[in-house]
């Protein structure tokens, strides 16, 4: 494996992990939204 490569997977795993450590903690914070109302929040900005 090229060190491109490694370095491009690295980054895109340390990117995921820094996600989800994020969306973890505003599910604590109770950040979150039901997801019948996240689309419907979608559809009504975009008209759709």
């Amino acid at each position: 494996m090229s060190m491109k490569i490694y370095d491009g997977e690295k980054m895109f795993m340390l990117d995921a992990h820094s996600k989800l450590i994020e969306a973890e903690k505003q599910i604590k914070e109770g950040k979150v939204i039901d997801g019948e109302a996240s689309l419907k929040s979608i559809r009504e900005k975009y008209d759709v």
